[in-house]
């Protein structure tokens, strides 16, 4: 038999498989344009824990975590084993999957739905560390640079580093919102510093692409040394952090763990579907680069933080 399907050459029909064994081995993950183009080792990494799952992905794209809702009507056209998303899901799309027997795995996202995990990075822990150490090396005029006002993760990040920092006594705050590109960072940097006459010491960047933007802004376009008249500190630790021209100083995020921890509570999700909600934490670490001048981070425990 095998012989005649070779000489035939025969392919098995997944979709018909999927039909007779009632699983695809397909899961659908959701990412953003923002994650797309900013920090694709995200997907990547996700690739690889369902590839080495067994697992196929199924790639959906949404504009923004605003927009997910007028596509995942598309999604459920596809037998899913499971969902991950990389956006935030409304209780509604989370109910329609759940209907369909899709589980759903929050990525960097929480939810208080039930039977929804979710893992994310410790991302307000990690802010408000960076808040901690540049404060303890003496920096107390800040500026802040998020993404959209209304993305969730960009918004952990800026609103923890923003309540450390007046809690351990900041002179002066600035926070603003750009769309995460590098071009945004470096035209938020420049006009901020016009503002405020150039009364800041400490910029922090909800994310790589924009602190690299703000990072050229101070050297090219305001004509600071950085870090001698300006700290820069970003988050992801995306490739471009570690080059020579930047040495950005950032928050590493293990996007394996995350990958591998979202891939193995959906199998979890499937073995039990009725099981407790379950939220996991991935731990960050502070990479100290050239970009900023900081108390050292070894020096600041979790007890310095609140």
């Amino acid at each position: 038999m095998l012989a005649i399907a070779e000489e035939l050459n025969y392919r098995p029909n997944a979709l018909a498989r999927s039909l007779i064994l009632g699983r695809s081995e397909a899961v659908g993950v959701i990412v953003t344009k923002y994650t797309l183009r900013y920090n694709p080792d995200v997907l990547f990494a996700l690739g690889e824990a369902l590839a080495a799952a067994n697992s196929k992905l199924l790639l959906i794209t949404v504009e923004s975590d605003q927009a997910v809702h007028d596509t995942l009507g598309r999604a459920l056209d596809f037998p899913l084993d499971g969902l991950i998303s990389c956006a935030d899901l409304s209780a509604a799309d989370i109910r329609a999957f759940q209907q369909h027997d899709v589980p759903v795995v929050l990525f960097n996202r929480h939810s208080t739905a039930r039977r929804v995990d979710s893992v994310a990075t410790d991302n307000a822990n990690a802010s408000k560390r960076i808040a901690a150490a540049l404060r303890k090396a003496g920096h107390s005029r800040f500026l802040c640079i998020g993404g959209p006002e209304d993305a969730p993760v960009s918004r952990a990040r800026i609103d923890a580093f923003v309540e450390e920092a007046q809690r351990l006594g900041a002179r002066q705050i600035v926070s603003l919102h750009t769309d995460f590109s590098y071009e945004e960072g470096s035209a938020a940097t420049a006009a901020a510093f016009k503002r405020a006459n150039g009364n800041i010491d400490a910029v922090f960047c909800a994310n790589d692409q924009i602190a690299l933007g703000a990072l050229d802004a101070c050297r090219f376009d305001l004509g600071l040394s950085v870090p001698k008249d300006i700290s820069i500190v970003g988050f992801d630790d995306v490739p471009d952090a570690s080059r020579p021209t930047y040495m950005l100083t950032t928050v590493r995020q293990d996007v394996r763990q995350l990958a591998s921890e979202a891939v193995r509570m959906l199998a979890l999700r499937l073995a039990a579907p009725s099981r407790r909600a379950c939220t996991v934490i991935v731990p960050s670490k502070l990479i100290e680069r050239g970009s900023a001048n900081l108390f050292s981070a070894d020096r600041i425990s979790s007890a310095d933080v609140r």
